[in-house]
Order: structure tokens, then sequence, then C-alpha cells
């Protein structure tokens, strides 16, 4: 057998194994998303056309169940991350049903999967944030490889769509999404499992986060409702299902992966309040560009990596406000800001807003302003909310 390459062997040395472990499991667990994502979008457009209605509902029952993200990191604070990761293998199986049932079950097969992944994610992130003291570069490089898989995943479900079908892709993307689990299970550091936290210090925390919280639920929704809608008009950008998952998730994974560590490090440099509120200025004005773009230039506006910013500063504003026996706590609140912009998202859904682009883009528009607003006035305040 040859020998592995001696930087292999460096980092293998120098690595904890249970940080390769997580890395795995986010690279799985974004690449089964992933799959799941093109998948889920071609068949709309395919079976449905351009139906607003229902990929908003689509979007909304995606992000809603990130709503069990703060209760389930708070649980796992208290009983054990450990053991609410093993709960969360249970996601498998709605992947499987899509390979099996009609499209219009999509929305509440889907809202299972994602709450039983928002389950999963605060046990790995909070035990990686707590032990490695909130740090903005591990969370870097960490979060690359979760987006490394969710470029993969994207291209691959288009691609496997074609040559065995969408089940047997929806089939293969639950199996992934398992091993997703169950590696950081066996990994999992004995130091960090949890269970040290008293319900008293899941409210104190709850308070503490509570108006970073509400800022971050606006600029959210304003991403959900912008982006998931849009979806539609890149798909017939692109053209085909094979190379609308490689503008839609692969090139975009490829230039995130490389920012990711580099916003990383930036929020160990300057205060994460100025990271956020600088995703949110780059999004709001890509969110205009994309609106009155069409063909090549719409691909390259989408390609400009906004979104780590934002997930760099308010994933490190929460979790440096919180200690570490709270950590599974700050991964889930983060995760529960995009489910209250998922409540929003519905909500919206059900109005003539979502009839056609340049209604949605208004209303994106003004709820990621209004986030801005609340993040700029807390600094010039000088408050301690965020």
């Amino acid at each position: 057998m040859a020998a592995l390459p001696p930087w292999i062997l460096r980092i293998r040395e120098k690595t904890p194994l249970w940080i390769l472990g997580f890395s795995l499991s986010m690279l799985l667990s974004n690449l089964s998303y992933g799959m799941y994502l093109v998948l889920s979008r071609d068949l709309v457009k395919t079976l449905l056309g351009n139906n607003y209605g229902f990929i908003t509902m689509l979007v909304a029952a995606e992000t809603l169940p990130l709503l069990f993200s703060a209760l389930g990191g708070g649980l796992a604070d208290m009983i054990g991350r450990r053991r609410i990761l093993l709960i969360s293998i249970i996601g498998a199986a709605p992947l499987f049903l899509m390979g099996l049932t009609s499209i219009y079950y999509l929305p509440v097969l889907a809202s299972i999967y994602m709450a039983m992944w928002s389950l999963a994610w605060p046990s790995i992130t909070g035990a990686l944030l707590h032990a490695t003291g909130s740090s903005g570069r591990s969370y870097g490089f960490y979060m690359m490889w979760a987006t490394i898989g969710w470029g993969v995943g994207g291209p691959l479900g288009g691609v496997l769509e074609q040559v065995i079908g969408a089940s047997a892709t929806f089939y293969l993307s639950g199996i992934i999404y398992a091993l997703s689990a169950i590696i950081p299970y066996i990994v999992f550091p004995e130091h960090v499992t949890g269970g040290t936290a008293h319900l008293r210090d899941i409210l104190t925390g709850a308070r503490l986060a509570l108006y970073t919280f509400i800022a971050g639920s606006l600029v959210f929704a304003g991403l959900n409702l912008f982006f998931g809608s849009y979806a539609l008009r890149l798909r017939q950008i692109a053209g085909s299902s094979s190379f609308f998952g490689v503008v839609y998730t692969l090139f975009p994974a490829i230039i995130g992966a490389i920012a990711r560590p580099l916003v990383g490090i930036l929020s160990d440099k300057i205060r994460p309040v100025y990271v956020a509120l600088l995703g949110a200025i780059i999004e709001a004005t890509l969110i205009v560009l994309l609106y009155i773009s069409w063909g090549w230039i719409a691909i390259l506006i989408w390609l400009v990596p906004a979104f780590p910013f934002l997930d760099q500063g308010y994933t490190m504003l929460l979790s440096r406000r919180l200690p570490g026996r709270l950590q599974a706590l700050a991964a889930g609140i983060r995760l529960t800001m995009s489910s209250l912009g998922g409540a929003i998202v519905l909500a919206i859904s059900f109005t003539p807003i979502v009839k056609s682009l340049f209604s949605i883009t208004i209303v994106s528009e003004i709820l990621i302003v209004l986030s801005c607003l609340m993040l700029g006035l807390s600094i010039y305040a000088r408050k301690s909310y965020v």
C-alpha cells in the first residue's frame, strides 16, 4: 500500500479524531441536503411549473421545523448532546418516503426531515463551539466542509436523477443522512457531551440572546423568502437540471468553501456584529441586482459569497454571549432564527405578495433593512445586546 503524503500525515497527527468525525458528518449531512434541495426544486419545476405559491409553502415547511433546534439545543445541554444526536437519525425515513409518494406530500415530509436535522445540528455544533472556546477560525473551517458537502450534493443529485431516477436518488440521500448522524455519535468527545445545564440556565441564556435572535430572524426571513422563490427563475436560466445543480450549489460551494475560513479568521479579529452587518448589507444589494439581471450576469451575481458573513457573524454573536455549558443552545438559537423566518414566509405565502417576484423582492428588502437597523442601533448605542 502506498504511503500517505506527508501533509496528510501531519493533519492526522495534529487533529483529534472527533474533529475529523464532525467534519465528515457535516460533509455528509450537507451532501444529503444538497441532493434533496436540487431534487425537490426540479420536481416542482417539472411537475408544477412556476408555482410560486407551492414553492413558498415548501420553503416554509423546510424552515419552520428549525424551531425545534432551540428546544433540541436546550435539551442537549440538559440531558446530553450525544443522546439527542441519536434521535436525529430518524430523519432518514422521510427522505426514503419522498421517493415513494406524490409531490403534494413533499412539504410534510420535508418538515419532518428538517426537524430531525435541526436536532442533530446544535448537538454537533454546540460541542465544537464548547471544545474550541467559541473560536471563529475553528467554526469557519468546520463550516467549510459543510459548504463543500452542500455544493457537491446539488449537482450529484441532478446527475443521479437522470441516471437512476428521482426515487433511487432520494433513497441514497437518506442513507447518507443516516451516516452523518452515526459517525459523530461514535467519535463524540466525552468532555463536551453536555448534560450539566439546568432549566434556569436555559431560560437565562434565551433572555441574553433575545435581541440578537430578533435581528437575525428578520434578515433570515428576507433571505428565505427571496432565494426560495428565486430558485425557480434560476432553474429557468440554467436550462437543465444538471446545470441547475452546478449553478445552484456546486459553484457557490466552491467559492463559499474558500470564503468560510477567511470569514472565520475575520470574526476573531473584529466584533462579530460587524461581520453580521456586512453580510446583511451585501445580501440586500445582491437581491436587487439578481432581480434586474438575467443570464450569465445573474449567475455571476448569484455566486457572490455573502451568506458566510451572516452565518459566521450571528453564530459567534450567540456563542460568545453564552457559557460553554449552553453552546448547543447557542447553535440551536441560530437555527431558530431561520425558523421564525420560516413562519413569516408561511404567513406571506397566503397573501398576494407571492404572486410576483417583484413583490417578493420588495418585502425581502424591507425585512433585511429592519435587521440592519437593529444591529446598527445596538452598535451606536453601545449596548451589550450583541
